[in-house]
């Protein structure tokens, strides 16, 4: 049975694997969180039938970097502006004090 138990994480974690690689799911997406959560809490459980160390240790750091990227996804980031929302600063008015001289000209200069 847990070894049963231990090929439904697997499936998960191929799932979840496959479907970012095909690109239907993105490192972000809740599905793909959550895959790969349950490939890890059901490896772990299929490991009280036959317990393996390095296994144990892998899947528990597995989860542990899935449930801080499900938190800084859905959680964390509220409230805070994510880095590619934040608008470019506008250069102009310090290259102009740079340079007084060669500053715009404006629309009366023009003709």
């Amino acid at each position: 049975m847990s070894d049963a138990v231990g090929l439904v994480g697997v499936a998960a974690y191929l799932c979840a694997y496959g479907l970012l690689q095909f690109e239907k799911l993105r490192s972000g997406d809740t599905a793909y969180l959550l895959l790969n959560a349950a490939g890890s809490v059901l490896i772990l459980v299929s490991l009280v039938g036959s317990f393996n160390l390095p296994s144990f240790v892998s899947q528990s750091f597995w989860l542990l970097f899935t449930l801080v990227g499900f938190y800084r996804v859905r959680i964390g980031r509220r409230g805070r502006p994510i880095l590619d929302a934040v608008p470019e600063p506008d250069v102009r008015p310090a290259i102009q004090s740079l340079s007084p001289d060669k500053a715009p000209l404006e629309a009366d200069e023009v003709r």
